[in-house]
């Protein structure tokens, strides 16, 4: 790698920080982990480097999220392009799912950044979508929701992709505590249940008197 191309010494302090902030947090929670501790576990000597790298510990998680948004978006971009201009509501929710489930197969500081994060979304009292869309391509999703469920009001898409939204990030960060996490037929067999689960969430009619309601 020529020297314009490697990290930097600042970049690789910003990578040790988050990655170690990740590791602790998926082991012992958010609320258990101090910011002397993140700066410790990372090998850092300056107690400083958070601060000076990131503000404050809010101001590191911000930069996590933001990472792994960009990681996500990379896939769901590509994965955009290639999707049918007919993308029935399985079509849809794989292109919801399959991104986040991808970087979890090849990438185990994700998996660490899902067991962290992912109950996070679930009791967030901002709506859950609001995390997803901070990834490219994903402002797609609830446009391709609409012209593929037209028999939903907009006020029960929305309550319905909330739903969905939390549901899988409970789900991914559950799974990811398993020993053989996104590999193998058992991760596929988890995949497939997801997407059946988040299809019917989605796409089931209406009861009469959630109808009612709704007038």
């Amino acid at each position: 790698m020529s020297d314009s191309r490697r990290p930097s010494r600042s970049e690789n302090t910003r990578q040790a920080l988050m990655r170690s902030a990740e590791r602790l947090f998926a082991a012992q929670g958010l609320q258990n982990v101090t910011s002397r501790a993140i700066v410790e576990s990372s090998g850092q000597k300056n107690e400083s480097a958070l601060q000076y790298h990131f503000g404050n510990r809010e101001g590191l998680i911000r930069e996590i999220h933001a990472y792994w948004a960009r990681e996500i978006g990379q896939l769901r971009g590509v994965m955009l392009e290639s999707l049918p201009k007919n993308a029935g509501l399985r079509d849809i929710v794989e292109f919801m799912v399959m991104p986040p489930f991808e970087l979890g197969h090849t990438n185990p500081d994700f998996r660490r950044y899902i067991r962290a994060f992912g109950p996070e979304v679930v009791l967030s009292e901002l709506p859950a979508i609001n995390a997803m869309l901070r990834e490219r391509g994903a402002q797609a999703i609830p446009r391709l929701l609409q012209d593929e469920l037209t028999q939903l009001s907009a006020n029960a898409l929305e309550s319905r992709l909330d739903g969905a939204v939390r549901f899988a990030s409970l789900s991914m960060a559950q799974h990811a505590r398993q020993p053989k996490a996104f590999t193998g037929r058992e991760a596929l067999l988890f995949l497939h249940r997801l997407m059946d689960s988040l299809v019917g969430l989605l796409g089931v009619d209406a009861s009469e008197e959630t109808r009612k309601l709704e007038r």
